[in-house]
């Protein structure tokens, strides 16, 4: 046996080495010197009386290419109070004991094609010819798993997925005895099914949250009441508490990871500083979409996520900013050049740094429906920590 313990720790540490290989994303970030042009007076093309708007980058299900989804403008007859109260009424906060939910066929689906290779079953099944009845069973299992049924996995487990595990073994222990190989794909069996399920319950999760989010701004363009923002700091706490409940503490570190850059977005802390040393050349407010914004945009061009368009997120931030706050429009983008700099090496395909730049434009898209005057403040506060090192701002 202690050869097979052995033997079973340079297996878990080779299957720990492939899952972390399959989790990188290393990206990098091209530097283009512009040459100075000559100076141009910037009239932004807006007005006091511009109705709220929303852009956002899809992924067209045809061609695979993502494109600006065309801005919506608010129907202002709509019945905004019912919508709301509406919405809310529909979208369950966790309870402080969670049960676990069952993972449903389009959501194992979906995990399948665009996420399972962070895992090693889903990084076997994408490389082999497996059924779609063997995926179907496969679902079957996970749910029994969730609701904390103690079976032998590896005998319920379609005979398709066996193979994998039986060629794995084989592969990696063939000097081990029969009875020594039986355990050993009944413990590689668990720990694949352990490792898939919990992560499709994370990716579960996760898709849930974003759909309630979106499902309350989509709900009220117009006017979010302060009922409704207390709504998505409850939100937000209750997925918190949920988070601190995960036993496996990778994964709790991940989820409170992405929990925090979703409220640093409203706090914007740490832009604050990163403001007081943040250098902008006057070019970047005279063009900014060449010198900051389109290289923002490029990161998510070929990205499965989505992110609201900044563009429309400075005609809003402009209109309400110069309203309430008395900001120019070179203030404003000042602000959105230094966000772009902030987040120049981050990428789309981290979730926490994603979530971090899609809530922060989705808080500037928001500030028509938010009453609180908490993220104007904030973006105040970055543009005056701007004018420490920039002068003509």
């Amino acid at each position: 046996m202690d050869t097979m313990e052995l033997n079973m720790q340079d297996l878990k540490k080779e299957n720990d080495e492939l899952i972390e290989s399959l989790k990188k994303n290393e990206s990098c970030a091209n530097v283009i010197n512009y040459p100075e042009e000559e100076k141009f007076e910037y009239t932004p093309d807006m007005s006091d009386d511009m109705k709220p708007v929303v852009g956002v980058y899809q992924t067209d299900p045809e061609s695979g290419l993502s494109n600006l989804v065309d801005t919506k403008e608010i129907d202002e007859n709509l019945d905004l109070d019912k919508i709301m109260k509406d919405a809310i009424d529909n979208v369950e906060i966790p309870d402080e004991e969670l049960e676990p939910e069952e993972i449903e066929e389009d959501e194992m689906t979906s995990y399948m094609e665009e996420g399972s290779k962070d895992t090693m079953l889903g990084e076997m099944i994408s490389e082999s010819d497996i059924s779609p009845e063997a995926i179907r069973e496969l679902l079957i299992i996970v749910n029994r798993k969730i609701k904390g049924e103690n079976f032998n996995i590896y005998n319920e487990l379609p005979q398709d997925i066996k193979s994998l595990i039986d060629r794995y073994v084989a592969a990696n222990a063939s000097e081990f005895a029969n009875n020594d190989i039986k355990l050993l794909k009944k413990t590689v069996a668990n720990a694949l099914i352990e490792e898939f399920t919990s992560n499709l319950q994370m990716n579960k999760a996760k898709n849930d949250f974003a759909k309630d989010m979106e499902a309350i701004y989509q709900a009220s363009n117009k006017e979010i009441s302060d009922a409704a923002m207390e709504y998505i700091e409850e939100r937000n706490k209750a997925y918190r508490e949920a988070a601190e409940k995960i036993e496996d503490p990778e994964k709790k570190a991940k989820l409170l990871a992405i929990l925090d850059q979703i409220e640093e977005a409203r706090a914007l802390d740490k832009l604050k500083e990163f403001a007081k040393t943040c250098k902008i050349k006057k070019i970047e407010l005279e063009k900014p979409e060449a010198r900051a914004y389109n290289g923002f945009v490029a990161k998510y061009k070929n990205s499965n996520n989505n992110i609201y368009d900044i563009k429309l997120a400075e005609k809003v931030l402009y209109r309400i900013m110069s309203r309430d706050c008395g900001c120019t429009a070179e203030e404003v983008i000042a602000f959105l050049v230094a966000f772009c700099k902030q987040v120049a090496s981050y990428s789309s395909s981290s979730p926490t740094e994603h979530a971090y730049m899609y809530y922060v434009l989705y808080y500037c898209a928001l500030l028509d429906s938010d009453k609180s005057d908490m993220f104007k403040n904030n973006v105040k506060e970055v543009i005056e920590n701007l004018k420490v090192r920039n002068s003509f701002i």
